[in-house]
């Protein structure tokens, strides 16, 4: 009854406030408990006691009070747009409460949708819509208009665009202005029909008006953010528009209010300044801002634009979000480039690289910049990370002086920059900065109070069992806060002979961990970990905390990364329960694996590192942040990571809120500790101020570097020997630029090339790095300094290069491999140093180019690991770093030196393909290179054409092999995830055609006869009616553009559009464009069909 009462003083407070319209701070404080009250009940799972339906009827009195008087009158902005956003709330609640009718449900959520709108929250509008549309398919059966207006809310568009006009003058209205979002060509005021409905609905006093009213108010603010408006100020962009709101399946209509600005940037960005700043948090719509921001320079259908990424994940990440919409307009998405051949668009490209990928493209296709059109450097904060975070930051300033050159933009972008204005060095750039995110942010921490604190050290009696009560304490905005007493125990065991713990039996920080997973009954959940070590500690105690469950999506998986990693591996057998672990050090194949079946909720519980976290978009809802320190507890997750990971749980478009928590263990008792933790706890005031990497280091610490040899450093000093060396590396490339002015005037220019404020420290250190190695690039040969800066490493790597290089040139006959004793040199340079000194290195990279499979590999070279676990690891590292990143990159500097014109610069060109990808076949280099992510589905692939003996070209061989003979041939290793390859391959590789800008109509075969219905039905069937249906087949696996060809009643299946045709037509079908379908030539074994496009 307590919390009846709680509720009941709520409202009355709120409706005494917003009558007065007077204290702001204090109706957002009210507004906020009240969703607090109800976070608690969503959160800690209360039971429905017999209060309970009273309690949500005051969340309903609330809810409707709010809207009613936020829509009939007028009030601060701030106020309205937050009290739209609790009245969305707790409708919310009221939807999901599963107490009332399919009809009141539906409603609740219609409320709860259209409040989110007018809270210019479409995101969680969307969520709302949909959510009535899968509850309740069929209440528009007795409720009038709830299914039109759901589909309306959840902005599909497209759907009610294609319902035929009726005498229905409501329906009709919102098909009419369902049509504009989708189709409208610049301003037009296609409101009007919507108000004369309005208009007429009030004059006859309908029961509709009420409802329709809000419908029309949420039209308004659709209008005022359509996408399709900016077509009024820039032409330039309306293909890509039409892409995104016609021809995509999850189109965009709107605009959020993170983006607005964008209105005002695609005007400036091309005549205007030359460097723009995006601050935006994630989830904020960064993406769609980025893809509006490239076309924009790519419309005129030639040049190139970079888009760097600081990970490999990453880039994985932005080509599967890039490469859907932009092959539609033209523009290619290309990751991997071969830096010594001279690469030819005739297209436009988008280029997705990392840092590294960048400074060898840049070095070696100089040429480069006078193609660039633009280039964006998103999460641009990592330049504070150390060795990698100072390469970008060098990157930066060497495009940042070239730009005087040449025509082109700058364009950073962040999710958790703070305070950017202040930390910007003094250039003219443009920046933008939103904090709003759909999403709403709740943080959590599990602690035990002080007072439940029973057990000191080791004062525990003999075969004693002591409980301790962990409470839970949640943090919502307005410093509100609400408390959990006893949401799990923590259970201690004494020593049966002495006094003391027992550490076997007594609870763990990791125990603890998962009795807080398992304290919350969320379908999925993210566990991060900050160390590998922990992570190994959680997984550990699986058994102990979940039961086994059967799936068979789960066994399937089992059986693929059993295959990949065999079956005694750890992962194989913690999927049992439906738990995984993700980290760098499983191979790139199993991790998609593993991120694809979490997306999937096959995994309900999922550990990982920040190779996940902070690498690739999942959708997570809650987040457990299992351990924040290291086991000594000397370092710590960064505050600005931290941010960044939490900043991805409560994705857009899937949930209305994200929970992070926190658990403070035992251990955690240190006052810089505890402190440490609270700055996580607080998330919403962390600030990430951003700073040079070279801003942490102190000069006694680099003058120690200089006086030691490279191989008497630790990990973070050859970290730090790096950096300088960096400056080598930027001062030679600057003085190949500018090699006739002073020493002053260098320094000046080598000092505005970069754009972040340094203290007066750090300005001293590197004026006298700067001088040092201006003063060495005038001595040296000029000619010598243009190849040092070719193969982007320092100058005494550069002499020995140019040693090996002769011994290359050298040689009497050159093998596709060098000599060892080369090799083994090469990897001596302070560079290519191996970081395991345990691997015979030539035999593993001879194993790796035979095409042995990773199985093989890991048992033939890392063979005398005990632990299976850490054998996988130091294999994974070893190949993602040597194979994959160091030996292609020490090959191509060494490149630089051989002759050009002799066998050996041939040989060493393919061979740094062939490290790569683990092979000596071109083909499955090429299949690599051209899109099959896994390396050893490559080379199936190519068994499998070399068997068949095929002249064509191997992709397209891969385009246009059946479905059928990969699983003949297969067997036991098809599965769903190969399909998935082959079937984006296919999908992408093809060509899009253009038949119908150029005719009306086309004739094609339907393809696949004998697989369907068309012999059981007879060609008699066709007599009186040949028309045919084409139909999309959203569920096909092996082809994401399948159109089917079905008989004019849709009864059966007749076969499929050829695959060189069938993405056009899909893309016509979804932009809700009609075709006419009608059978020309048919006989005994062959359907050829018509297929017109009507006007």
């Amino acid at each position: 009854m307590e919390r009846v009462v709680g509720a009941e003083r709520l409202y009355s407070n709120i409706k005494r406030l917003l009558e007065k319209k007077e204290d702001i701070a204090a109706i957002r404080e009210q507004l906020g408990l009240v969703h607090l009250q109800i976070l608690e009940r969503d959160l800690f799972h209360i039971p429905n006691h017999g209060n309970y339906a009273k309690e949500l009827e005051v969340y309903n009195k609330i809810a409707f009070y709010l809207m009613t008087k936020l829509t009939n009158f007028q009030y601060e902005d701030e106020v309205c747009l937050q009290g739209f956003e609790i009245a969305a709330f707790c409708f919310e609640v009221l939807c999901k409460s599963e107490l009332y009718p399919e009809d009141e449900t539906a409603e609740y959520g219609i409320f709860s949708s259209i409040c989110y709108s007018l809270a210019e929250n479409q995101a969680n509008s969307i969520i709302l819509a949909r959510l009535v549309m899968n509850k309740c398919p069929d209440i528009e059966k007795n409720s009038g208009y709830t299914q039109l207006y759901a589909m309306f809310l959840a902005r599909e568009f497209k759907i009610i665009s294609r319902q035929k006009m009726t005498d229905d003058k409501l329906r009709n209205a919102v098909i009419a202005f369902s049509k504009s979002m989708v189709y409208r060509d610049g301003q037009h005021d296609d409101l009007d029909g919507l108000s004369e409905v309005l208009m007429e609905l009030k004059e006859a006093d309908s029961e509709h008006y009420y409802m329709f009213r809000l419908i029309f108010l949420v039209s308004e603010k659709m209008d005022s953010c359509s996408i399709r408006n900016l077509l009024s100020r820039n032409r330039s962009i309306k293909e890509y528009i039409d892409v995104l709101t016609q021809k995509e399946e999850h189109n965009v209509y709107e605009l959020w209010k993170s983006q607005s600005f964008l209105f005002d940037m695609l005007e400036k960005i091309k005549t205007e300044k030359d460097i723009f700043f995006l601050s935006l948090p994630t989830s904020a719509g960064k993406t769609l801002i980025s893809e509006l921001i490239l076309y924009r320079f790519l419309s005129g259908k030639k040049g190139i634009a970079i888009y760097v990424v600081p990970t490999i994940a990453l880039t994985n990440e932005i080509e599967n979000s890039f490469i859907r919409r932009f092959r539609k307009v033209g523009i290619q998405i290309q990751k991997e480039l071969e830096f010594e051949e001279e690469f030819q668009f005739d297209k436009p490209v988008i280029l997705i690289l990392t840092p590294e990928k960048l400074d060898l493209l840049t070095r070696k296709q100089a040429e480069l910049f006078e193609k660039l059109q633009c280039i964006v450097f998103d999460e641009f904060h990592k330049i504070s990370d150390g060795q990698r975070g100072w390469l970008e930051e060098t990157l930066i300033a060497w495009f940042i002086y070239n730009k005087s050159k040449y025509d082109y933009k700058i364009i950073m972008m962040s999710a958790i920059v703070d305070g950017l204005r202040e930390s910007l060095a003094d250039i003219e750039a443009t920046v933008y900065d939103n904090k709003w995110t759909p999403s709403k942010k709740i943080y959590g921490m599990f602690y035990l109070p002080k007072n439940n604190v029973k057990v000191y050290g080791n004062s525990i009696g003999k075969q004693q069992t002591v409980y301790e009560e962990y409470h839970l304490r949640v943090k919502y905005a307005y410093k509100l806060s609400a408390e959990m007493k006893n949401v799990f125990q923590k259970v201690t065991y004494g020593k049966k002979r002495t006094n003391g713990k027992d550490a076997k039996r007594s609870d763990t920080k990791y125990d603890l961990c998962w009795k807080a997973v398992n304290t919350m009954k969320e379908e999925t959940i993210l566990v991060f970990f900050y160390t590998k070590r922990d992570m190994k500690g959680f997984i550990s105690r699986c058994e102990k905390y979940r039961e086994k469950y059967h799936d068979v999506r789960l066994q399937a998986l089992r059986q693929t990364i059993a295959r990949q990693l065999g079956k005694s591996h750890p992962l194989v057998n913690v999927l049992e329960y439906g738990v995984a672990f993700h980290n760098a050090d499983l191979p790139e194949d199993v991790r998609a694996v593993i991120e694809s079946a979490y997306k999937g909720k096959v995994i309900k519980v999922l550990a990982c590192t920040t190779t996940l976290a902070d690498g690739v978009n999942l959708p997570v809802s809650t987040l457990v942040i299992g351990s924040v320190f290291s086991f000594d507890k000397k370092r710590s997750l960064d505050l600005g990571d931290y941010k960044n990971i939490a900043g991805r749980i409560g994705r857009a478009l899937v949930d209305t809120e994200g929970k992070i928590f926190l658990i403070k263990y035992p251990d955690i008792y240190k006052k810089e500790e505890k402190d440490r933790l609270l700055e996580y706890y607080y998330g919403e005031k962390i600030t990430n101020v951003l700073e040079s990497s070279f801003d942490k280091c102190e000069e006694n610490e680099l003058e120690m570097i200089e006086q030691m040899g490279f191989d008497q450093l630790d990990k973070e000093q050859k970290s730090l020997w790096a950096m300088i060396e960096r400056i080598q590396i930027f001062v030679f490339s600057l003085y190949e630029m500018m090699p006739d002015c002073d020493a002053e005037e260098f320094k000046e220019k080598y000092k505005s090339s970069f754009f972040l404020e340094r203290s007066s420290k750090v300005e001293e250190m590197m004026d006298r790095y700067v001088s040092e190695y201006y003063g060495l690039a005038r001595e040296i040969p000029f000619s010598f300094l243009q190849k040092c800066n070719k193969t982007g490493v320092s100058y005494d790597t550069n002499r020995t290069l140019c040693e090996l290089a002769e011994k290359v040139n050298d040689l009497d006959e050159m093998q596709i491999m060098l000599p060892e004793h080369i090799y083994l040199e090469l990897l001596e340079c302070n560079e290519f140093l191996p970081e395991d000194e345990r691997v015979n290195h030539y035999a593993a990279i001879q194993m790796w180019l035979q095409g042995s499979s990773y199985i093989a590999f890991r048992e033939e070279i890392f063979r005398e690991e005990n632990d299976l676990q850490e054998t996988t690891e130091r294999c994974t590292k070893y190949i993602r770093r040597m194979f994959q990143y160091i030996v292609p990159w020490a090959l191509s500097a060494l490149l630089v030196y051989v002759d050009e014109n002799s066998e050996a610069y041939s040989m060493i060109s393919l061979l740094i393909r062939c490290v790569k990808y683990g092979t000596l076949d071109e083909n499955v280099v090429l299949l690599c290179e051209s899109g099959i992510k896994s390396r050893e589905l490559a080379i199936d692939l190519n068994a499998l054409y070399e068997e068949e003996n095929k002249e064509t070209d191997i992709t397209d061989w891969v385009v246009n092999v059946q479905k059928e003979k990969l699983q003949n041939s297969f067997g036991d290793k098809f599965d769903r995830y190969i399909l998935e390859q082959v079937a984006k391959y296919r999908s992408i590789k093809r060509e899009l055609t253009h038949y119908f800008d150029k005719s009306r109509a086309i004739k094609c075969p339907v393809m696949g006869l004998k697989y369907y219905d068309y012999f059981k039905i007879g060609i008699e069937y066709f007599e009186d009616n040949k028309h045919v249906e084409l139909v999309q087949d959203k569920e096909n696996e092996y082809d994401m553009y399948a159109v089917k060809a079905m008989t004019y009643d849709r009864k059966y299946t007749l076969g499929y559009v050829p695959m060189k045709c069938s993405e056009e037509i899909y893309d016509i079908i979804e932009s809700g464009y009609q075709l006419e379908c009608t059978i020309c030539e048919i006989s005994g074994n062959r359907i050829k069909i018509l297929i017109e496009r009507v006007e």
